[in-house]
């Protein structure tokens, strides 16, 4: 849910309505924490064998930012990220 909400914040700041990739690499360069967490780990590629959480994703976004909507590649990028979190 922090990773979300500083995407739209980082949308908001932009004047967009709609979190892309950029707004999650703005969100944790950012964030001293999400950096240190993230820092050097490669993007990962959704296979078939991982699981899909795109709409907890979603569900989590309309609570944090209800306005703000998502990219289907920063989608991928979030997917891709819980994913990882829950290996």
């Amino acid at each position: 849910a922090e990773l979300l909400h500083l995407a739209g914040n980082a949308a908001r700041h932009n004047k967009k309505r709609r979190i892309v990739p950029r707004h999650i690499t703005l969100a944790v360069k950012n964030d001293e924490d999400l950096n240190r967490l993230l820092n050097g780990v490669p993007g990962g590629s959704n296979g078939p064998t991982r699981r899909e959480y795109s709409t907890y994703i979603y569900k989590v976004l309309k609570q944090v930012h209800p306005d703000t909507g998502i990219s289907e590649e920063a989608m991928i990028i979030m997917n891709s990220f819980i994913s990882d979190l829950f290996e």
